[in-house]
């Protein structure tokens, strides 16, 4: 026994610098202890670090069957829940796991992001935040963390604490180019534009190959009525990161082609729907995943398509996904509003919510026909891979 939980501990450690040796390590100890809880948590837990959910649900369900108190399958369970945005169920087996001393202090370390995340999707921002300062509390290195802060208080419109927070991020992670860009995106809804580009400039002075950098500077020239601009930028960030779905959905946005139908002013400008289709078409060929960005793009995709079936289905699929975010809730309205024929003509309170939501992305003014023609020609260069750096 004493030489298995020194094995045990062998490879809990190796996992953390050479998880598919360790993955190796742990399924060869499995073999010679078929039914034993630990090694069981331990291969699931190796099963995760590698991808491979089915897997590492199938193991950790296995060794709560023989020890229902297992703290690392329960921790492992519960951080599959997380990737699923199922946050109660991901809360309810993360305090199991804080009940075991072998997986206390990693249970504490993630339990207060799904606390969080619930707490935000139901708009309780002071208990959101009050939840992840108890996390960085304790893993007070952790820059993602940090930036869900920032973007909370972002949320709330507490721009100072949002600015320090940053300022936080920029000392952990001088590469970095997202606490810039959140301070971008903090004075655009702020109307502090020039500030706001200004922070857009050193984000890709820090990370040229940052997207959301191209992305976010796209939605600020868009304000500005830059429409060849913002399709530029957004292109571009598209190039450097062609399956960023949220890069599709706010050029279709843009264009009118995602949340409502643009009506163009003449029929010189009769290209842009046509355009608007291909792009539609190249967005479902790269966002072909089932993360939340990819299935709302495609709901608003098939919508500006008119394929009413498929933009239902990925509407019922976002919902039974992440049935915990407030866009699910905002979505069943929306959903119960189109399956009522006599309803259609009617603005469902809650579906109204979800445009309320995105109604500052949508385009103010239509394009001139000499824009339609240079929105044409980014677009071929964009398939062509040659699109330049835009102009900042």
């Amino acid at each position: 026994m004493m030489k298995l939980r020194s094995r045990l501990a062998d490879i809990w450690e190796l996992a953390g610098s050479d998880p598919t040796t360790a993955l190796e390590s742990a399924r060869r100890l499995l073999r010679e202890h078929p039914k034993d809880p630990d090694v069981l948590a331990l291969v699931a837990e190796c099963c995760l670090t590698a991808r491979n959910d089915v897997a590492a649900r199938r193991y950790a369900k296995r060794a709560l069957t023989l020890r229902p108190g297992n703290g690392p399958a329960n921790l492992v369970v519960g951080k599959l829940y997380m990737e699923q945005n199922r946050l109660r169920k991901a809360i309810s087996y993360l305090r199991k796991a804080m009940r075991s001393s072998e997986s206390r202090v990693a249970a504490h370390k993630e339990i207060s992001k799904p606390l969080f995340e619930l707490a935000r999707s139901s708009r309780q921002y002071d208990e959101a935040r009050n939840h992840l300062r108890s996390y960085l509390g304790r893993c007070p290195n952790d820059v993602d963390g940090w930036m869900d802060l920032a973007w909370e208080c972002y949320y709330c419109g507490r721009w100072d604490e949002c600015d320090e927070i940053c300022e936080k991020v920029k000392a952990l992670d001088p590469k970095s180019a997202r606490p810039f860009i959140m301070e971008g995106w903090s004075r655009h809804m702020q109307g502090r534009y020039a500030d706001a580009m200004a922070c857009f400039r050193s984000a890709i002075d820090v990370d040229p190959g940052s997207a959301q950098a191209y992305e976010r500077l796209g939605l600020l020239k868009e304000v500005l009525n830059d429409y060849v601009g913002a399709v530029e930028c957004l292109l571009f960030s598209l190039q450097l990161d062609i399956k960023r779905t949220r890069g599709w959905d706010m050029l279709l946005n843009v264009l009118g082609g995602a949340m409502q139908q643009w009506l163009f002013p003449s029929s010189e400008s009769a290209v842009m729907p046509d355009l608007i289709q291909r792009i539609c078409e190249s967005a479902l060929i790269h966002a072909s995943d089932d993360s939340m960005n990819a299935i709302i793009l495609r709901y608003h995709v098939y919508q500006r398509l008119g394929n009413e079936v498929a933009s239902l289905a990925e509407g019922q699929k976002y919902v039974k996904l992440f049935p915990d975010t407030k866009v699910a809730e905002m979505m069943r309205g929306v959903l119960r509003s189109r399956a009522i024929p006599e309803q259609d003509d009617d603005e469902d309170e809650v579906g109204q919510e979800f445009l309320s939501t995105f109604g500052h992305l949508l385009p103010s003014a239509p394009i001139e026909s000499n824009e339609a023609q240079e929105i044409e020609r980014l677009w071929e260069l964009f398939q062509a891979g040659s699109l330049a750096i835009p102009e900042i």
